[in-house]
């Protein structure tokens, strides 16, 4: 029975202090931006995309009492995790939100589905696609944050395919 208790002792002393490793809190920003595909595109030409854009209706206050807030979209060869990819020549902005006050960029979220109200089609140059495979990223970002999207590439047979990968960076 001794050696029972010591067991469980021991057994609740190791799950203890395994589950208080220190753990970073990161708090994803409420911001989202879903993009359409095609399923497959001409090697020949740019390639047009739809994305939309949706700011969360309950940090609009926020956003808007920073002086010079913006978010960027903007894409790259270039992972977003390196710095300054900003102002890499590579990246190319496809857009700039400065007016937090516009209700556009803002989603809703009704009968268990997001809403949103802004939605453009934006150009990827075809340079963009310089091997038969790789990646480029589509990326949100600004004020200490980037969202970004990998898309994987892959020319045959004449047509171009895509696939996207979700990532979230601090």
């Amino acid at each position: 029975m001794k050696k029972f208790l010591i067991s469980v002792c021991f057994l609740f002393y190791v799950f203890l202090f395994s589950s208080c490793k220190s753990k970073q809190n990161v708090e994803i920003p409420n911001i989202y931006f879903p993009i359409e595909l095609e399923s497959k595109y001409n090697l020949d030409e740019d390639i047009n995309i739809k994305i939309s854009i949706g700011l969360d209706k309950y940090d609009q206050k926020r956003y808007c009492q920073i002086e010079d807030m913006h978010y960027s979209l903007a894409y790259s060869p270039m992972n977003p995790n390196a710095n300054n990819v900003f102002s890499c020549e590579d990246t190319v902005i496809l857009y700039t939100i400065t007016d937090f006050n516009n209700d556009i960029y803002y989603y809703n979220y009704i009968n268990n589905e997001y809403n949103f109200n802004f939605c453009e089609t934006f150009t990827i140059k075809k340079e963009i696609f310089t091997q038969d495979s790789g990646e480029f990223y589509i990326f949100l970002g600004g004020w200490g944050f980037i969202i970004h999207k990998r898309i994987i590439y892959e020319k045959k047979e004449g047509s171009l395919y895509l696939q996207e990968k979700y990532i979230f960076d601090r």
